[in-house]
């Protein structure tokens, strides 16, 4: 049942990456979410240990960092960065109850274009925001967290903050 809830975590987690990262209006075709989603899937079904201190006796993990750190959100965050190479250094970190995306872009974006940019991506995420909700939601059934809150920052090929949105649990 544990490794239900994580698989159809990950799933929810990968999907909505996918989601994102395509429709961030990026001039390159961008590779098949259903291909990705399909990947996740495989990966998060062969992924059955975790580290026994990491999880807590209601068989969650004791934090959203020991979550990121576990070996599912790995394997997924590799498929992620090998699908989304030609676009995005992909990361997932966290911080207290936040699970936050960083996407950051490999070519710069022209200053002239920042602005069009940085709203095609709050429209993007905006349509998605339900998506995003369900994901801080589902954390719940694998993490001992209260308000779960997902973070999606996109950069600029320099380390400049482009857009931070986060979403929290419905």
């Amino acid at each position: 049942m544990k490794n239900l809830f994580k698989s159809i975590l990950t799933i929810s987690v990968l999907a909505a990456v996918a989601l994102c990262t395509t429709a961030c209006g990026n001039s390159q075709p961008a590779p098949s979410s259903s291909t990705d989603t399909t990947a996740a899937s495989s990966k998060a079904e062969e992924t059955t240990s975790n580290s026994s201190s990491a999880i807590s006796l209601s068989g969650k993990y004791t934090s959203v960092e020991e979550y990121v750190k576990s070996e599912e959100i790995q394997n997924s965050l590799d498929s992620l960065r090998s699908s989304f190479s030609s676009y995005f250094d992909i990361n997932i970190t966290a911080e207290g109850n936040k699970f936050i995306y960083e996407y950051k872009y490999i070519d710069q974006i022209d200053d002239s274009v920042l602005d069009a940019t940085k709203e095609q991506l709050e429209s993007n995420l905006e349509g998605q925001a339900s998506t995003f909700e369900n994901v801080a939601s589902s954390l719940k059934l694998a993490v001992e967290v209260e308000n779960p809150v997902v973070v999606l920052r996109y950069y600029n090929a320099d380390g400049s903050l482009i857009l931070e949105k986060e979403f929290t649990a419905e």
